[in-house]
């Protein structure tokens, strides 16, 4: 049996961490694209991204500066984000969806400076966090997720019905985002999310 035409679709590396020279050394990254890109073809898109640790420094105009100072043109790269991503024709149900995802970030992670970005007041993500983590602690934690409140499920992620995510992915659209990459949960069904995403969201916003 004829194995599918793989070599029609893109391959993507998600993002590579480059704040670490010691275990992702520049020349170690452009052997691994090499090796993909002889094997795979010219079809390879490698992402670089600055880490979570380093979200104060996600600045479009750093990236227009280097480009600019390396006579190059900011329109020849692509910028990409993941975006924590959550569509149902029911909104409660897609924010319901993505609130365990959402809950993660500050039950693992432990700066503040997302929230800060977010608009989110840091100390009542502070007292967020302690109530998650003990939560997760004792074996409990889905009260302490539910119980996250939808302003917080909508400053940390794109969720709702077709319409609301619409106008949530605008903003990433006018902040000069080429590529949003949809990551997880998606929704409540996932395959009818992704019809919506195809028919619905990505339409509205191709134009």
């Amino acid at each position: 049996m004829p194995h599918p035409p793989f070599r029609d679709i893109d391959i993507g590396l998600g993002i590579v961490n480059p704040v670490n020279p010691y275990t992702r050394h520049p020349a170690q990254i452009a052997m691994v694209v090499a090796d993909l890109e002889e094997l795979a073809g010219p079809r390879f898109a490698l992402g670089l991204g600055a880490g979570w640790s380093s979200i104060a420094a996600h600045c479009l105009a750093h990236a227009r500066a280097g480009l600019a100072a390396a006579g190059r043109d900011p329109g020849e790269v692509d910028v990409a984000c993941y975006i924590i991503f959550s569509v149902d024709e029911d909104g409660d149900a897609a924010r319901a969806a993505a609130r365990g995802l959402i809950a993660h970030y500050p039950m693992r992670i432990p700066d503040t400076v997302r929230f800060e970005y977010a608009g989110l007041d840091v100390g009542r993500m502070q007292s967020a966090q302690a109530g998650l983590r003990t939560a997760s602690a004792e074996n409990r934690p889905g009260p302490a997720v539910d119980a996250l409140d939808d302003d917080i499920v909508a400053a940390l992620a794109v969720a709702g019905t077709p319409e609301e995510c619409i106008e949530g992915l605008k903003p990433y659209a006018a902040a000069g985002l080429g590529t949003p990459v949809l990551y997880q949960v998606l929704g409540p069904d996932r395959l009818a999310s992704i019809d919506l995403i195809a028919e619905r969201i990505r339409p509205a916003l191709a134009g």
